[in-house]
C-alpha cells in the first residue's frame, strides 16, 4: 500500500512538473490582451482557472455572460490538469497556446453573442457590426505581425 502511494506522488509530481506555470496574473494578462484586440473593452470579463473536475465532459473552458450588464465570467482548466485528458494537447508550449485558444473562443461567443440574439430585421445589423469588428482585430494583428 505505501509503495502504491508513493508511485502515486511521484506520478502526480512528474505530471504537475511537465505542466507549464501560468499565474493569474498571465492568464489575466491574456484575457486583456485579446479584449483589447477583439474591441470588448466595454465589457467587465473576469478569467480564473479551475479544476478538472469542475469542468464539463470534452471541455477546457466555458464562460457565462450576461449582455444587457455586459459582464463575462471565463473559466478555463488548469494546466496541470491537462494530463488527466488524453485528447489535449501535453508539453508546455501546446498547453499555453490551448489556454490562450480557450481564451480567445469564448471571448468571440462574447463578440457574436448579439448574433445568436437577434430578430430577422436586426440580424443583418448584428452580423455587420460582428463582422466589422472582428475585421479590425484581424487587419491590427496582422499590421503587428508585419
Amino acid at each position: 500500500m505505501r509503495k502504491l502511494i508513493a508511485l502515486s506522488l511521484i506520478l502526480a509530481a512528474s505530471l504537475a512538473a511537465a505542466a507549464p506555470q501560468i499565474t493569474q496574473k498571465q492568464l489575466n494578462a491574456t484575457l486583456h490582451y485579446w479584449q483589447n484586440v477583439l474591441e470588448l473593452q466595454d465589457w467587465r470579463i473576469s478569467v480564473e482557472f479551475i479544476p478538472d473536475a469542475q469542468m464539463p465532459k470534452g471541455s477546457s473552458g466555458m464562460s457565462q455572460s450576461d449582455s444587457a450588464l455586459k459582464m463575462a465570467e471565463i473559466v478555463v482548466l488548469r494546466p496541470e490538469d491537462y494530463a488527466l485528458r488524453p485528447e489535449l494537447p501535453s508539453g508546455k508550449r501546446a498547453i499555453e497556446r490551448d489556454i490562450e485558444d480557450t481564451v480567445v473562443h469564448e471571448l468571440l461567443h462574447l463578440r457574436l453573442k448579439d448574433l445568436a440574439g437577434a430578430d430577422s430585421e436586426h440580424l443583418k445589423a448584428a452580423e455587420e457590426c460582428a463582422v466589422v469588428r472582428i475585421t479590425t482585430a484581424l487587419l491590427k494583428l496582422h499590421h503587428l505581425v508585419r
